[in-house]
């Protein structure tokens, strides 16, 4: 995969691949499946940033519109949401630090041992500050976080959370966001 990536620095507009798929994605697919694909034959540019961060952690895309293509291509796979999601499964999917989704757990936001299924529902129902400032990103919107955090704050939807040490996590009810920001945010496809 590394020999496919771009061989030069990576733009400041390109984000995490990983980031990307699970900000884009709305059906019950592999977006990884179809990725790695399209990767590998070269219908999608990567760039490949140093550091010790795994390597879907590093791969950074910039042409977002390939990547809603390939998951508008992606037939969802019978049995696909049956199966466990570990940590990192649910990380990957909601697009959040594994430390968060451990919140989530710990506060019952999240079943204990929770299915594909779950974790889809769960996405559908509520979304993060980060995934509205990647997709306002992805839109040509660059915003501080803080400034979202204010936005959303002043939207005054319903907000889980929860906190433990220094970590914390809050979701918003995505319908809610959703209708505020409406076409200032990229499609999910």
């Amino acid at each position: 995969m590394a020999q496919n990536a771009v061989k030069e620095d990576a733009p400041v507009e390109a984000l995490p691949l990983i980031d990307v798929l699970a900000t884009l994605s709305r059906r019950r697919v592999n977006c990884l499946a179809a990725a790695m694909s399209a990767i590998l034959s070269a219908r999608l540019s990567v760039w490949l940033v140093p550091g010790q961060l795994p390597l879907m952690a590093r791969l950074r895309v910039r042409d977002f519109a390939v990547v809603s293509q390939l998951l508008q291509g992606e037939a969802e796979t019978a049995g696909f949401c049956d199966m466990p999601a570990d940590v990192r499964s649910v990380s990957s999917v909601l697009g959040l630090s594994k430390a968060s989704v451990l919140l989530l757990r710990r506060g019952a936001f999240l079943p204990s041992n929770p299915t594909l299924a779950d974790v889809f529902s769960f996405r559908e129902a509520f979304v993060s500050s980060s995934e509205v400032q990647r997709r306002l990103r992805i839109a040509g919107e660059v915003r501080h976080s803080t400034y979202i955090n204010n936005e959303l704050e002043l939207i005054g939807s319903d907000k889980i959370g929860a906190k433990r040490r220094r970590t914390s996590i809050a979701l918003r009810e995505r319908a809610a966001v959703e209708a505020y920001y409406g076409n200032r945010l990229a499609a999910r496809v």
